[in-house]
């Protein structure tokens, strides 16, 4: 889970641009497959609900990974009278969104490994034992998650009713400005259906800008390029003001 003064740097670059911000991280519920509510976001409502109380507000969205898509998913579904998606003018994305696919456990599995460098360190043998058991269990919560998705696809389900990528990819009140900042270096969120989610985006009708980087990890493209992070979200803006 990212700390607030990780999140911080990225809005100094908009409240530079003379922007207001509101920095939020959702709690994750539990091991659930709803697109409804896999996150907890009623830290936010309130904030939301003031930041969008004049009737002429706008948003622009700055997500980071997959956690941010399910809190989208999540404001979007349990508060539909705040009509995030339909008030929002743009969004950046930050290593996300991927599609879960076989490759996924494997990331997943990258992932916990990366968490458990910072957080096992100094740990007792039993908090070992307890977090190799819960990343058992959630690896096989994804292959179950995965096999579901083929059996909804094979029956002719709607996907968008089931994973946030199909949600939000078939969503009609989409934003026509979107940025996309990934690396072909990411094991956590590999750029393949990154990269086919924009072109979609792109073949919609949609103003699609991409930075696409070699070899920065999962959301640490601004820690590795600056620079050129930066130039992406100041290209946003001024996209943003000739909406």
């Amino acid at each position: 889970m990212a700390r607030d003064e990780n999140l911080a740097k990225y809005s100094q670059i908009y409240e530079k641009a003379g922007l207001s911000t509101l920095r939020f991280i959702s709690p994750f519920t539990g091991h659930t497959r709803s697109l409804k509510n896999g996150r907890d976001v009623s830290g936010v409502i309130e904030n939301l609900r003031n930041v969008l109380a004049p009737a002429d507000a706008r948003l622009a969205l700055h997500l980071f990974s997959m956690n941010a898509i399910y809190t989208l998913c999540a404001l979007n579904l349990q508060y539909p009278k705040l009509d995030v998606l339909g008030r929002t003018d743009g969004i950046i994305f930050d290593s996300c969104p991927v599609l879960f696919d076989a490759t996924s456990p494997q990331s997943f599995i990258t992932l916990a490994n990366t968490l458990a460098k910072a957080l096992l360190q100094n740990a007792s043998l039993v908090d070992k034992v307890k977090f190799h058991l819960w990343k058992t269990y959630f690896q096989l919560g994804v292959r179950v998650f995965i096999l579901e998705q083929a059996i909804r696809t094979m029956l002719g389900t709607r996907l968008s009713d089931f994973t946030p990528y199909h949600y939000l990819r078939d969503h009609p009140q989409l934003p026509r400005l979107m940025s996309f900042i990934y690396s072909d270096r990411d094991f956590i969120c590999p750029p393949r259906t990154i990269q086919q989610f924009h072109e979609a985006m792109a073949q919609n009708g949609k103003q699609v800008d991409v930075l696409r980087l070699t070899d920065s990890d999962h959301v640490e493209h601004f820690k590795k390029y600056p620079a050129e992070y930066t130039a992406a979200v100041h290209r946003f803006l001024s996209s943003l003001e000739r909406l």
